[in-house]
């Protein structure tokens, strides 16, 4: 986590995998350093993202990174 609300944390249940499960902590906007590396490149870039307090405003991310 590169900025986030004041007591927040942002969980992720494997953070090497590909595909994974992410957990925040407390309401509020987040950003995160997202990194990527294939052996040969590597790449990186921030995303911000807003936990809203109700469950019930919170859509699953929809996230592309580009074509190969």
């Amino acid at each position: 986590m590169v900025y986030g609300p004041a007591g927040g944390r942002v969980d992720f249940d494997d953070p090497n995998f590909v595909q994974t499960r992410v957990e925040f902590r407390l309401p509020g906007t987040y950003t995160l350093m997202l990194q990527a590396s294939d052996g040969e490149k590597d790449a990186n870039d921030l995303t911000v993202i807003t936990v809203y307090g109700d469950p019930n405003q919170n859509d699953p991310p929809e996230v592309y990174a580009g074509s190969d």
